[in-house]
């Protein structure tokens, strides 16, 4: 399973919080309560330190084992962090759907090496050259991370929220490993939430 970003496992708590009414409550009793739901295995002990690693902040990526993650998306009624992950980035597309999309976001840069594509919006977009396999340089940018002349490598682009403007594109790996083969450090982890990953 792919790291987690602690904005994406906040966004996670954040949304059982509400749909088991726990605002505004602490940390003990909620991670009581979501300990309690049927189908979760995770102890009280481990939901209070993931609870207290979100809110203290200190960490970039959550790491913790993938049935963990699956027992706390199946609160919110789906199967797996995958189906997840999908279903947000499904309603983030349908929140913006009337801002001026130039391409979907969702494309295989496999099959169009040589090829310009823009992506984005109309206030917020990056024109970019898919130079040969994974590699891409920015050609034109508006409002984006990356500038022209940038290059970068990535298998593909995904959204990531960004309230109340429209949301980053990110390189996504889509969990296959790609950008951990291109760290020198063997031993550590990409951070998803590095400028690198912004489009």
């Amino acid at each position: 399973m792919e790291s987690l970003s602690f904005s994406e496992l906040e966004t996670l708590v954040n949304e059982i919080k509400e749909k088991l009414n726990l605002e505004g409550r602490n940390n003990n009793y909620i991670a009581s309560k979501i300990a309690t739901q049927p189908g979760v295995v995770v102890s009280v002990s481990q939901l209070n330190r993931i609870l207290r690693d979100i809110d203290e902040k200190e960490k970039d990526t959550f790491d913790k084992r993938e049935d963990t993650i699956n027992d706390l998306v199946s609160i919110l009624g789906y199967e797996n962090w995958a189906e997840y992950k999908k279903k947000q980035h499904e309603k983030i597309l349908n929140n913006i759907k009337s801002a001026g999309v130039y391409y979907p976001i969702d494309v295989d840069i496999s099959n169009k090496i040589g090829e310009t594509i823009t992506l984005g919006w109309e206030s917020k977009y990056s024109k970019i050259k898919i130079i040969d396999g994974f590699e891409c340089k920015v050609i034109e940018s508006k409002g984006m991370h990356k500038q022209a002349g940038d290059s970068f490598f990535t298998l593909g682009f995904s959204l990531k929220e960004n309230p109340p403007g429209l949301p980053d594109i990110m390189l996504d790996d889509f969990g296959e490993g790609y950008f951990d083969m291109l760290r020198n450090d063997k031993d550590s982890k990409f951070n998803p939430d590095d400028e690198y990953f912004y489009l």
